[in-house]
């Protein structure tokens, strides 16, 4: 829950990164909706703020709430339970395959080395926890974990939820 005076503070930022990194699903409220000065841009302004403010948290649904007037109050509970669908959702490793290798070959791994993503595959939920299979590890960076990522995210949702991607070597 953020201040919508204040704006996203670095306490908050630190508060979505530790729930992030426990794998728990994350929605960004802005609290105290009633008291900000709005026009038709207010909300998609607080959106790209909670982006820039927090980019590795993209994933998480923004709402606008006032616990004073109750004004989107109910919605965070349906909201809190989207999420933990989302975090539940388990895809069928042939459907990861196709949306894996395709965003490979839409994108190869780059990096000075040569990977070949062989196979892919969901292991858990709460968090959604795929383990990529390749020649090379070491070849698939920071970087192409989270395109990856994004292009599961696209393929099949997970909203509020962190994905977290395993790369192995094959045996």
């Amino acid at each position: 829950v953020v201040d919508a005076t204040e704006g996203i503070v670095r306490q908050d930022a630190r508060i979505a990164g530790f729930i992030g990194g426990a794998g728990r699903g994350l929605i960004i409220a802005f609290n105290k909706w009633d008291l900000v000065e709005k026009d038709d841009r207010t909300a998609g302004e607080f959106v790209r703020h909670a982006e820039e403010a927090i980019p590795f948290a993209r994933y998480a649904p923004v709402i606008h709430t006032s616990a004073l007037t109750g004004q989107r109050a109910a919605r965070i509970l349906s909201l809190a339970a989207e999420v933990a669908d989302q975090a539940a959702t388990r895809i069928p490793t042939s459907r990861v395959n196709e949306t894996i290798l395709g965003a490979v070959e839409h994108r190869p791994p780059s990096g000075g080395r040569r990977a070949g993503i062989l196979y892919a595959t969901q292991t858990a939920v709460r968090p959604p926890t795929f383990v990529i299979f390749t020649s090379d590890p070491r070849a698939v960076d920071h970087a192409y974990r989270r395109y990856l990522a994004n292009q599961l995210r696209r393929e099949y949702g997970f909203a509020g939820t962190p994905i977290r991607i395993v790369i192995r070597k094959r045996r």
